[in-house]
């Protein structure tokens, strides 16, 4: 009867009645990384940085496209360990003296810290490239980082030992979430000064190959921009367009202004002016077909692809979810994915596109995703993906959504989406250019995970058996480390 179950022995005296005595506190896994890190000679996270967060502020939603400075939330950080430029089209912004005269608002610099605290809480990042950011209240920031070396420190944040740490000290209320009081008592293990240096090496050589992996992929964007005569391309800003009833309601069946804006219409000139000729979408996928509502998932099973797991044309195994095996046979005969099929949005978020690489054939994909599968030979994969994630593609998915708050394309109106034929060679460069960036952002990933895995094996053991892990693992192949 008792399979399954787990029990904890805590001493009373152990027990601080003023705090925290539910069961989730003293879980066992909690308990043995608080005696290791005791053991180690942890300290105070409070020991080696200045806590601040955001008190209440005026709503600051209408100042956001006015905005010069940017407002970090907990979204920004769950998979950006590092903040940096490369997020800015995703920032929301506001006005830096909106920041100073709302007396709630508190700002980073780059080096600090920022910790997600409401929503998904628990996840580092470090502020890398931007001079200021102010913190919205779903975060929390540490400043004046001392006796330890930065990178070192995001990584242990991390690692099992400090996210565990973290997630053991979320408030029980509704909405999970973090305090400053609860994030300055987690312990924090300072390496020796030889394994905080080979970290922090890691890190660059992380930081390094994520650059490599965004200038491929940007080479790739500029390939297909500048075969397309688009690399300059300014859309239109006019906001009137005068149209016979006969080229417009008769034509299209669309009576609202923002159907007609003149920057759409520059776009399909472009693409129907393109030497080699266009197709529509519906000629090169007759028949796109829309995923399935699925409410109930388990741990372990068929993986389940929903709009927030892709990114870039990739599949972002980490935050995927999973439908039992048995539940999800019958619905696998209505959605079957091949190698090489194209996914992209059709609700909500439209215009999240990716491409099904052979390992995720056997997942199932939701019902606010379609599948392109591609039956023009003279058309390869990424560049349709890619082609539908540039401003050739996304302008003409906006145009033909419905408009409305929550925005929708339907099969028809996708069907008619203009996609230029462009000649197989250019298509191959650009396909090995987007796999050479997956290669090389699998890669950087993969030196984030070790340098993780190192120094838990430090905790566990000893920082010689780490050393001589990283050493098997990486060799000499990272950067001088940062300073």
């Amino acid at each position: 009867m008792l399979e399954g179950l787990e029990i904890s022995e805590v001493l009373f005296s152990k027990v601080d009645l003023g705090d925290r005595f539910d069961a989730e506190y003293f879980w066992k896994d909690s308990l043995h990384i608080q005696e290791l890190l005791e053991k180690k000679g942890a300290v105070r996270f409070n020991e080696i940085g200045d806590f601040v967060a955001s008190a209440f502020y005026p709503a600051a939603t209408h100042l956001y496209e006015s905005g010069d400075t940017p407002f970090i939330r907990c979204v920004d950080c769950i998979n950006y360990p590092l903040i940096t430029k490369e997020q800015n089209d995703s920032f929301e912004r506001i006005p830096l003296t909106f920041a100073h005269e709302s007396g709630g608002i508190n700002l980073l610099e780059k080096g600090d810290f920022v910790i997600t605290k409401v929503g998904s809480p628990c996840y580092a990042s470090i502020i890398e490239e931007h001079e200021l950011v102010a913190l919205s209240r779903t975060v929390l920031g540490v400043k004046n980082i001392r006796n330890i070396d930065p990178y070192y420190l995001l990584v242990f944040l991390r690692s099992r030992y400090g996210f565990k740490q973290l997630l053991r000290q979320r408030e029980l209320t509704i909405q999970y979430q973090l305090t400053l009081a609860r994030v300055k008592n987690i312990q924090i293990y300072i390496a020796g000064k030889e394994l905080q240096q080979k970290i922090n090496g890691i890190v660059a050589s992380f930081i390094e190959k994520r650059q490599e992996y965004k200038d491929l992929y940007l080479e790739a964007e500029t390939l297909l921009l500048n075969a397309l005569g688009m690399a300059d391309f300014s859309p239109s800003t006019e906001n009137v367009n005068v149209k016979s009833f006969k080229n417009s309601f008769l034509a299209s069946g669309r009576l609202d202004a923002e159907h007609y804006q003149t920057k759409y219409e520059q776009v399909e000139e472009k693409i129907k002016a393109y030497p080699n000729g266009f197709a529509t979408l519906g000629e090169i996928s007759p028949n796109p077909t829309n995923g399935v509502e699925i409410r109930e998932y388990c741990e372990m099973g068929t993986p389940y692809l929903r709009i927030g797991d892709i990114k870039q044309l990739q599949i972002n195994e980490k935050s995927l979810v999973f439908v039992e095996p048995a539940a999800a046979k019958s619905l696998m005969a209505k959605v079957k994915l091949q190698e090489g099929d194209v996914l992209m949005s059709r609700s909500g978020s439209l215009g999240v596109i990716c491409v099904v690489e052979k390992q995720w054939i056997h997942s199932l994909i939701s019902s606010h995703l379609i599948i392109l599968r591609i039956e023009d030979k003279t058309i390869t994969s990424y560049f349709l993906a890619l082609f539908l994630s540039s401003i050739a593609g996304k302008m003409q998915i906006e145009k033909n959504s419905n408009g409305g708050v929550q925005p929708e394309i339907n099969h028809p109106a996708l069907k008619s989406i203009l996609v230029p034929k462009l000649d197989l060679d250019t298509q191959i460069q650009i396909a090995n250019l987007i796999q050479q960036s997956f290669t090389l952002k699998a890669e950087s990933e993969c030196l984030l995970e070790t340098a993780k895995r190192a120094v838990e094996i430090a905790i566990e053991s000893d920082e010689p058996t780490a050393m001589a892990f990283l050493y098997k693992q990486t060799g000499e192949q990272t950067c001088s480390p940062k300073n």
